[in-house]
């Protein structure tokens, strides 16, 4: 699920529901919500950090497991993906998607200076991709697919 602004595609997009704050009260007051993909029931996350569902452009209510398939689906295809680094890995928003970075390097930006870029690299299912993230008080990302 992304938390960006999304570029292309019909990928899922948290900020297309924040946005939209009729949706919001929409969903709010549905009492039991039900994935559009998998076609379960959508519980809330226990620690009560989050809704448990994502939302598509054309409004379509998507539970945590379908997003994190649907956002590795997408970094396949497109070879693209905005997501989130943090301690060595590689997420989505929700963290229904997690890929292992197997190297990283920090170096110098012009705008966070000493060590302000993070460069990291993973593979996923024989693909090999490279991400950038920039600064310290932010957890976002970009990663392309690279060649060998």
């Amino acid at each position: 699920m992304q938390n960006v602004s999304s570029t292309k595609g019909n990928h899922l997009c948290i900020t297309s529901l924040m946005k939209n704050r009729n949706s919001i009260t929409k969903l709010n007051a549905m009492k039991t919500n039900v994935c559009s993909i998998c076609k379960k029931e959508i519980v809330p996350p226990p620690n009560n950090c989050g809704t448990g569902f994502g939302v598509t452009k054309d409004a379509a209510i998507v539970c945590y497991s379908c997003c994190g398939e649907q956002d590795k689906k997408q970094l396949l295809e497109t070879g693209i993906f905005r997501g989130y680094y943090s301690k060595g890995c590689f997420s989505n928003w929700p963290g229904s998607f997690k890929v292992n970075v197997y190297s990283s390097k920090q170096s110098y930006h012009n705008f966070c200076g000493r060590n302000g870029r993070t460069d990291f690299w993973f593979t996923l299912e024989g693909q090999n991709f490279h991400g950038v993230h920039i600064g310290s008080n932010n957890d976002c990302a970009t990663v392309k697919r690279v060649k060998k």
